[in-house]
């Protein structure tokens, strides 16, 4: 791993709205490379996912522990679990543009996005029929 990535920003979003924005383009410092390698080794003697354990879990599987491991951070106000969850997606996987969470009646929802960067929702506003002429 190198300390510099891509320059594409890594969103987080809640419920529509952005809470971080990880910026690929700046130096990792020597202790951000090593915790991240550190977490990187973690993952892969195992995880626990969708309770059961799994000794060897693909990129994907390890995207989406980091991204519920951000979520909970979140949830928690766990700054150092949230930087490094946060640093290690966007630095293991520079194609992914957000992660956008949305939590509804309770239950959090988890998307991991590729193709598409965040873009602030503008509310639409209606004009009466009336009002058009």
């Amino acid at each position: 791993m190198t300390s510099k990535t891509n320059n594409t920003p890594f969103i987080v979003s809640l419920n529509s709205s952005k809470v971080l924005e990880y910026f690929r383009d700046r130096e990792l410092t020597n202790k951000q490379i090593h915790d991240l390698e550190k977490a990187e080794k973690k993952l892969t003697s195992g995880i626990y996912f969708a309770g059961k354990f799994i000794s060897s879990p693909s990129p994907q599987e390890k995207a989406v522990f980091m991204a519920n491991q951000l979520a909970m951070a979140l949830d928690e106000d766990n700054e150092a679990a949230l930087a490094i969850s946060c640093a290690y997606l966007a630095t293991r996987y520079p194609d992914l543009k957000q992660l956008k969470l949305t939590n509804h009646e309770g239950q959090l929802s988890i998307e991991l996005i590729n193709d598409k960067e965040f873009s602030d929702q503008v509310p639409i506003k209606f004009i009466a029929r009336k009002d058009l002429t």
